[in-house]
């Protein structure tokens, strides 16, 4: 598992950068669909099935009234049918002519109770012997008339005021409505106004459609089916006329019904599942029943879901568009970076790359054009430097052979020859042969301060014989400088300097002054003459600092100057200076390490 996720992290990184951000971007936009889609599904469902629960708990709490009302009006009209003296005469009277009369008046008494707009069916009224008196839409021929009698009557004994609702029973006897009528049945005794005996007592039923058109405008929702049951689990009424009374003790919510009464809970029932709501009547032990199929019940919800994806697939489209070609417009500008980039590696500098705008690719483009350019001056630079280090180079060769020098030796030889002076003509011939062997040998740039001293020395040794005692070379060097670095031919130069343009011109004996000290990170070598010395403006001239690309003529002190500042820096070199017929004093600024 942990290879395969690290094959799909290497592919993923391996991925153009197009590719990446439009692959990153419908990823994260897909994961964060799905989310809302899930979030907003599971929310919207569960507040659809608790709004029609508490919908559903409203109107059976509204049945629950409407109920309680039908059979308190039913109470009502028990009351008066007992209380009727014309039923009551009817029950005890003697003869069989004056019960005839009484009867036909019964019945239009009960007629207008069982009108179409009471909620009761139909009213029996059984005296002591079961003879039966009853509305006009009872058959008091049916046998079912003489089973309810025999069926009751042993109950009612002795009961003054009480009123007995019998369940959900057969009504059979009640014309126009077929035998398959049933309903709930109130009985109360018919007290005598006479004696105070029991004179007979009377049926009062309600038709099961009775208890339907309670709901009916509730339930016009399809699927969503309303019951009334008892305790049993006999059903009382149903908007499903097709409902099975046997079906409730075995259902899954029945037993969940009688233990919680009043609630809402989902159920699965013939393999479908309901949101099961439920209310209590308490008077009668009756249950209020509404099942509502989550399907249809969710079914909005689901329409929104698909609806969602859809609009989400389109989104996802749409994003991934977006993405390429957002991507393009960055990776674009890259790609052509990179291929500059590549052309400038190839050692191509002469390129410039347009930006496409000033975001932070066009600032990128921006800053490679000035680094290429910055580069491309460095080169040159560089270039022209060592150009110029080769120029000095040959110019110190040259003067390290310089003829003229060689030639005013050689003659000064001769002539200490002609003189007979034969040991200053030989020492002449050893410094001079020194001189050269320690100025040419090896071909070093970098010499160390000793060295660099024995070079001048040598040089000095060779002026000494020809000027004799018009010069006079001393040396103030401290020791810990000896070994520092510092270049051929730097303190030579200053002395053929302060020789033939300070002490000569002068026309008296002159005086040749080097010293060396140092601090923490620098070496100051100073060579000070006491001959005719420099105007300010011959000062100025050589401590005027180095042009870019200025090759200045010469190689005396202005060429030392450049010579140091090209190999140590350019905050190293020379300082001359000099007052007129007081001599000149020369600093060099070299660093302790090189």
């Amino acid at each position: 598992m942990r290879h395969w996720f690290r094959n799909i992290k290497q592919a993923y990184q391996n991925l153009p950068i197009a590719r990446k951000m439009a692959f990153t971007t419908v990823l994260v936009m897909s994961l964060f669909l799905c989310m809302i889609t899930v979030l907003s599904a599971t929310i919207s469902s569960e507040i659809l099935i608790r709004n029609n629960s508490e919908a559903a708990s409203r109107n059976l709490e509204l049945i629950r009234l409407r109920t309680e009302d039908l059979l308190d009006n039913a109470e009502q009209f028990s009351g008066i049918v007992v209380s009727n003296y014309y039923i009551q005469k009817s029950l005890t009277a003697a003869d069989q002519s004056t019960r005839y009369q009484y009867d036909q008046l019964v019945g239009s008494i009960l007629d207008p109770i069982t009108s179409p707009r009471s909620s009761v069916s139909s009213i029996v009224v059984y005296a002591r012997d079961g003879r039966a008196v009853s509305s006009s839409n009872v058959r008091t021929s049916a046998p079912a008339i003489r089973e309810e009698y025999e069926r009751y009557a042993p109950t009612m004994a002795g009961e003054w005021n009480r009123l007995f609702w019998d369940d959900i029973h057969d009504l059979s006897y009640e014309t126009g409505s077929g035998d398959s009528n049933r309903g709930v049945s109130l009985r109360r005794n018919i007290i005598s106004i006479n004696d105070g005996s029991i004179a007979g007592f009377v049926v009062l039923n309600i038709n099961d459609h009775a208890f339907t058109d309670l709901y009916m405008d509730l339930s016009a929702e399809d699927g969503v089916r309303m019951m009334i049951a008892d305790s049993s689990g006999n059903i009382i009424s149903s908007s499903d006329a097709g409902a099975s009374p046997d079906g409730i003790p075995a259902a899954s919510y029945f037993q969940w019904m009688q233990d919680i009464r009043n609630g809402s809970q989902r159920f699965t029932v013939d393999d479908e599942t309901y949101l099961v709501n439920t209310c209590y009547l308490d008077r009668f032990d009756w249950y209020l029943i509404s099942l509502c199929p989550l399907d249809i019940l969710l079914n909005d919800s689901r329409q929104a879901t698909k609806f969602s994806l859809l609009f989400g697939v389109v989104l996802l489209t749409s994003a991934f568009a977006f993405a390429s070609y957002l991507s393009k417009t960055i990776t674009v500008p890259l790609r052509r970076l990179s291929q500059t980039m590549d052309e400038v590696s190839g050692g191509n500098l002469n390129t410039y790359l347009e930006p496409y705008g000033m975001d932070e690719v066009g600032h990128l483009t921006m800053n490679f054009n000035r680094m290429v350019n910055h580069m491309k001056k460095l080169m040159d630079q560089t270039f022209f430097e060592q150009k110029k280090k080769r120029k000095y180079e040959l110019q110190a060769l040259q003067t390290q052979i310089n003829p003229h020098f060689l030639y005013n030796t050689l003659e000064s030889i001769c002539a200490l020859i002609m003189l007979d002076r034969n040991s200053d003509a030989h020492d002449m011939v050893a410094n001079l042969a020194s001189f050269y062997r320690m100025v040419l040998g090896k071909g070093e740039t970098i010499l160390t301060l000793r060295s660099e001293l024995e070079i001048t020395e040598q040089y000095i040794a060779i002026q000494k014989v020809r000027y004799a005692e018009d010069l006079t070379f001393s040396m103030q060097i401290e020791t810990q400088v000896l070994d520092c670095p510092i270049m051929k031919l730097t303190l030579q130069p200053l002395v053929e300097n302060a020789i033939y343009h300070g002490i000569k011109p002068k026309g008296s004996p002159g005086t040749i002054l080097i010293q060396a000290v140092q601090d923490s990170a620098n070496i100051f070598v100073t060579v000070e003459d006491d001959g005719i010395g420099m105007d300010d403006s011959q000062v100025e001239e050589l401590n005027r600092p180095l042009k870019d690309g200025e090759i200045r003529k010469g190689f005396g002190v202005r060429s030392v100057g450049d010579r140091i500042k090209l190999y140590f820096g350019p905050e190293y070199g020379i300082r001359v200076y000099s007052n007129p017929g007081l001599g000149t004093r020369i600093v060099i600024h070299i660093p302790k390490e090189a």
